[in-house]
């Protein structure tokens, strides 16, 4: 199956004369390519595989991504390898976990940071299907924010899961950064141990 279907006239694609759809495309791949570009930049790319942590917390195959900043800040997400991205699912709901619901922080120096273990649960997503799954924090840090966007737009943990599907933001004091490695694995780590590409897909549009 060809990607682009001729005109009539036989004109390839990349000499046909520009339409405001075409424009709409490339500012569309532009954008992302920028993403892409921000999190490669500024961003040091781990991953929390999923395993049982206690025995009130089994998050086997339940795999994150965490985004380690320039700035010292962690974001986390769902890795491409975590089963709503891998199965394809549908995300209707995200509850937050009683603690990161009611976590108030105030001031540049983030007073009234709740600190949360690598293996607490930070919310859970409820998808189409009626599956359930806990994201936990990934790291040991403190949360200074929960992506509330998903509490309209669910869907963004999908469409969205590197960027604005993001889960939430940690965090940590230099001691907590020291032992980092403790409890994530680097991108040849991660794609050893799943099977899966050294980097994440790109969002889709």
């Amino acid at each position: 199956m060809k990607r682009f279907k001729q005109s009539k006239d036989d004109i390839p694609p990349n000499k046909r004369p520009k339409t405001s759809q075409d424009s709409k495309n490339e500012m569309a791949e532009t954008s992302e390519k920028e993403c892409v570009d921000i999190i490669q930049r500024y961003y040091s790319e781990y991953f929390s595989l999923g395993k049982k942590a206690t025995i009130a917390h089994d998050y086997t195959g339940l795999d994150q991504y965490v985004q380690h900043h320039t700035n010292g800040l962690i974001v986390i997400g769902l890795a491409p390898s975590h089963p709503v991205l891998q199965q394809g699912k549908t995300a209707i709901k995200v509850t937050w976990d009683y603690k990161a619901g009611n976590n108030k922080v105030r001031g540049k120096h983030k007073k009234g940071a709740m600190l949360f273990e690598a293996h607490t649960c930070v919310c859970t997503i409820e998808c189409s299907d009626g599956s359930k799954y806990c994201v936990r924090a990934g790291v040991r840090g403190k949360l200074i924010e929960i992506n509330d966007q998903l509490d309209n737009n669910p869907s963004l943990i999908v469409t969205r899961p590197r960027h604005e599907g993001y889960i939430a933001i940690f965090m940590q004091n230099k001691k907590q950064r020291a032992r980092l490695t403790d409890y994530v694995v680097d991108g040849h780590a991660y794609a050893k141990h799943r099977g899966v590409g050294k980097r994440a897909k790109p969002d889709s549009d």
